[in-house]
């Protein structure tokens, strides 16, 4: 079950998957996997939303992200402000 990029710099990649399948197991199996998880919750939650607004394609794919996979978001995917966007993926637990 493959991920979406979040954000990519020279020495992490972050990726969002549905909670459904990391909490079930069904991707994550080490502890080491899990912590890593864990690590990219909080490094969401730490970042300015107003900076990553401004990132077009970074939007774009949390657009696509929120879209595609939890249908009651559908409707902010298409058409919710950038800002909008930023704060509903870090609202997510």
């Amino acid at each position: 079950m493959g991920g979406t990029e979040l954000k990519t710099d020279s020495s992490q990649r972050w990726m969002l998957y549905r909670k459904d399948a990391y909490g079930s197991e069904r991707i994550f199996l080490s502890t080491g996997q899990k912590q890593a998880v864990e690590e990219g919750k909080k490094y969401s939650h730490r970042a300015y939303a107003d900076v990553w607004a401004k990132d077009a394609a970074l939007v774009q794919r949390v657009r696509s992200f929120l879209g595609t996979n939890f249908h009651w978001h559908q409707r902010l995917a298409k058409k919710g402000a950038d800002l909008e966007i930023i704060e509903t993926l870090q609202s997510i637990r």
